[in-house]
């Protein structure tokens, strides 16, 4: 839909029209994927429910129920090793106090 969207918005061939994008925004579809620290936000919380569900945030990587989330925690921690080996990376402090404060276990193989 978001790439219909934006052939629509370019007056370029699409199968939206203002009936059907309507009808998306009434169950407020999202035109724009979140980026940044939204969706880390967003991934975040995720985790949190996760957590409250199962007792901990060790989210298979192939988690069934949210793939997403098991590759996103996944992420956390390479981001994490390359923070600490000093090289580039998109964790920061802030984000790594954040899931250290609800028991994140940097090393996978750590167990709760």
């Amino acid at each position: 839909m978001r790439m219909e969207k934006k052939r629509y918005d370019e007056d370029d061939r699409s199968a939206l029209n203002e009936e059907k994008i309507k009808a998306l925004e009434a169950i407020d579809f999202t035109w724009a994927k979140q980026k940044g620290e939204a969706l880390w936000d967003a991934k975040f919380r995720d985790l949190l429910t996760y957590q409250a569900e199962t007792g901990h945030c060790n989210v298979p990587t192939k988690y069934a129920q949210d793939t997403s989330l098991g590759r996103w925690v996944s992420t956390q921690r390479k981001q994490y090793k390359e923070m600490q080996e000093g090289k580039r990376s998109l964790m920061t402090e802030e984000r790594a106090r954040k899931l250290t404060e609800i028991g994140f276990k940097w090393n996978a193989m750590d167990r709760e």
